[in-house]
This record gives C-alpha cells, sequence and structure tokens, in this order.
C-alpha cells in the first residue's frame, strides 16, 4: 500500500492568504460618501478625508481627492480647489485633505 506525505509549510500558506486578500481588497480609495465637510473658520475652505484600502498609495488618495475637488467646484460653483494641508491618519487609514476653493467670479 503505498504512502503519501505532505509537507506542511505554513510560511507559504499564510503567504498565499496574504496576497489573495490583498488582491480582493484591491486599491481603492473612497471618501464612504462624507464629501466635504466646510470649515467653521475659514470662508470657503473645507475638509475632505479620503479612506485607503490594504494596497492603496498616498498617489490613489489624491488622485480621489482632486477628482471629488472638481466634481464639488462644479456642483457648487466654485473656482478651482487648492490642497492647502493633507494630514495621514493610521487607523482608520486616510488622508484629510484641507481644500481652499476659490469663489468663482
Amino acid at each position: 500500500m503505498p504512502v503519501f506525505t505532505y509537507n506542511f509549510k505554513p510560511a507559504a500558506l499564510v503567504a498565499a492568504a496574504i496576497l489573495g486578500l490583498g488582491l480582493l481588497s484591491g486599491c481603492a480609495t473612497t471618501s464612504y460618501g462624507q464629501g466635504f465637510k466646510p470649515d467653521e473658520q475659514v470662508a470657503n475652505q473645507y475638509t475632505l478625508k479620503v479612506y485607503l484600502s490594504a494596497f492603496s498609495t498616498a498617489d490613489k488618495a489624491d488622485q480621489q481627492a482632486n477628482s471629488e475637488m472638481a466634481e464639488f467646484a462644479a456642483k457648487n460653483n466654485l473656482g478651482a480647489g487648492t490642497i492647502v494641508n493633507r494630514r495621514y491618519n493610521v487607523f482608520p487609514e486616510y488622508y484629510e485633505y484641507t481644500v481652499s476653493f476659490a469663489p468663482r467670479q
């Protein structure tokens, strides 16, 4: 009768699981529909939080913020937005942008 042996390598299994979860989560960014919140101290200045998934980068967050800035400006009849400050938060992982919009003439 043949005997089958199996060399179980837990490190390979863990690596495969992490890689699989990473591929499933993708490189998404989102603001979860929270959008821009007005700054009570400064006129035409707003904050936006862009949350990151496992393998997202600062560049992806910046792209998301710029996309939402253009959409917000168009909807609210504002001029171009300028990122005044960008702050990183570790957990939950997000970037908080402070954006100043020029009033439309």
